[in-house]
Parts: structure tokens; C-alpha cells; sequence
């Protein structure tokens, strides 16, 4: 592990002076869509009995894009993910996209599901920070989707992969700020409805006879967002989950690090206030 740790030490050198890194083309055909490095801090506090429960992460991860003519492009991503209360972990994706029209796209390989898509990519500090909501969104899975852009506001996407054998519909709606997907895998539907605007960022996930949760932004401004987490169990009929969070978001001009300070408060898994920071590039 200490080699990668190395290398990522090595990167952020590197890169430190840019924001993230996007669309940089390194060759005729090749490009450098994005550069990812972000460190995460979580200092919990429970409020019972004062046990303290403490975790940080450090994920790192790169995404290129080779095209082979005008309309046919390969992309792939790799990402490590280094958690001190979990095992490493990586997320990785390699597809190929054929642009059949020019408002209709087809995709195939190990790629993002039309659902996946409503999940924060894993080469942006989203990811790394993504809610509870967020986290119960299926990852990306070997198949095919293609989407057909109707109009400037309307895009509608549909998929068929394989969930571990199992293969399934996947389809999603995007209208303006709203996006709406699901998929149905055997006798299981999963839905996830997601309302993105300059001041609300919500997403809702429903898996029926099973759970449900929600997770809500509320920017005050630029630099200030309250979250409201909250998740409630079918099978046992009750919350199962629920957090209030505070944030305060800066940045760094000179040398372009980005970031938040929070702290949250989870009354029912665990009644633990949680202080926290996020910093990448």
C-alpha cells in the first residue's frame, strides 16, 4: 500500500496548483477528462457515553477518453479509495461509446446504469462525500444503455445489465433539474428520484417492502448548506436512520483547494455528533 500512498503523494505535488483537473488533451486523440484527489476526516463523539469513533479517507482516481474516429470513443476510469475502517477499495469503469446521431448515443461495457448516473461520479469529491441517500444507488455493472436526447430539456435513457447474474431494466428520464430512473432485477424494483436547483439538492430512493430514504440540501448561499438525512425501514416499520449537518464550504485562490468543515448530528443509529473536513483538488 505504501507505494500507492506514495504515488498519490507524488500527484497531489504535482497537480496541487489547479483546481480539478478537467478536459486536458494529451495527444491528437487523446484526453485527460478528469483528476480527482480528496481527503475526508470524520471525528464522532457519542453523546451517551462519550466513546469516540473516529475515520478518514483519502481517494484518488483519474478518467481518459481515446477517440478512434469522429462518432466511436473508449473511456475508462480507475479509482483507490484508502479508508482507515475499511479495506481498500477501487471502482473502475472501461466502455465504449458510439455516437449513432447526434441526439442518440449507445454505450456498452463496464459502465455507469442509467440509475448509477444519479450517483455522484467516483473521480469527484461528490463521491467521496456522497450522502446516505446517495450510497443506496446501485454502482455501475457490465451491459449496455442508450440515451436519446429529445430536446435541449429532455433526455431519456434506457439500459439492460447484468446485477450478478441477473439481468435487468434499467431506464431514466432527465427533464430540466428533475431526473427520475429505477431498474427491475427478477421481483426487485428499485426507483431514486433526484430535484437538483441552486438552492434545493435532494435525492429520494425507494426500494418497495424494503426501505426508503431521502437526502436534502439547503443552500443558504455559496458557503453554507444544512443537510437532512433520514431513512426508514419497511421490515422493521421504523427510522433507521436519520442526520442533521451543517456546512461551511471554503477555498483557496493561490493554490485552487477546495473543501468543507461540518458537523452533524445522527440522534438514531448512533446519537453521535460528528465533526468532519473534505479537502482535494
Amino acid at each position: 500500500m505504501n507505494k500507492y500512498i506514495f504515488f498519490f503523494c507524488i500527484l497531489f505535488i504535482s497537480i496541487n496548483c489547479n483546481a480539478q483537473i478537467n478536459d486536458i488533451e494529451l495527444s491528437d486523440n487523446l484526453e485527460l477528462d478528469r483528476v480527482y484527489l480528496g481527503l475526508v476526516s470524520n471525528s464522532g463523539v457519542n453523546t451517551t457515553n462519550f466513546e469516540m469513533d473516529n475515520n478518514a479517507s483519502l481517494q484518488s482516481g483519474l478518467m481518459l477518453t481515446y477517440s478512434l474516429s469522429q462518432v466511436i470513443r473508449l473511456r475508462s476510469f480507475g479509482v483507490l479509495k484508502f479508508e482507515s475502517s475499511e479495506q481498500t477499495q477501487s471502482f473502475t469503469s472501461y466502455e465504449v461509446i458510439y455516437d449513432i446521431f447526434e441526439n442518440i448515443t449507445w454505450h456498452f461495457g463496464t459502465v455507469s446504469t442509467p440509475a448509477t448516473e444519479l450517483r455522484p461520479n467516483p473521480t469527484t469529491w461528490e463521491s467521496q462525500t456522497e450522502t446516505n441517500a446517495q450510497s443506496k444507488i446501485i454502482g455501475g455493472r457490465t451491459g449496455t444503455k442508450i440515451n436519446f436526447r429529445l430536446s435541449q430539456n429532455l433526455k431519456i435513457t434506457y439500459g439492460l445489465f447484468n446485477h450478478n447474474g441477473i439481468w435487468a431494466n434499467h431506464l431514466k428520464f432527465n427533464y430540466k433539474f428533475i431526473k427520475i430512473s429505477g431498474y427491475i432485477e427478477k421481483s426487485k424494483t428499485f426507483l431514486v428520484f433526484d430535484i437538483d436547483t441552486r438552492r434545493i439538492n435532494s435525492t429520494l430512493t425507494l426500494e418497495p417492502n424494503n426501505q426508503f430514504s431521502q437526502s436534502i440540501f439547503v443552500n443558504f448561499n455559496k458557503g453554507f448548506s444544512l443537510l437532512l438525512e433520514s431513512e426508514y425501514s419497511m421490515i422493521k416499520e421504523k427510522m433507521s436512520y436519520t442526520n442533521i449537518g451543517l456546512r461551511k464550504y471554503f477555498s483557496n485562490s493561490n493554490i485552487r483547494l477546495k473543501g468543507y468543515f461540518s458537523i452533524g448530528y445522527n440522534p438514531i443509529d448512533n446519537n453521535q455528533v460528528t465533526g468532519s473536513f473534505a479537502i482535494h483538488i
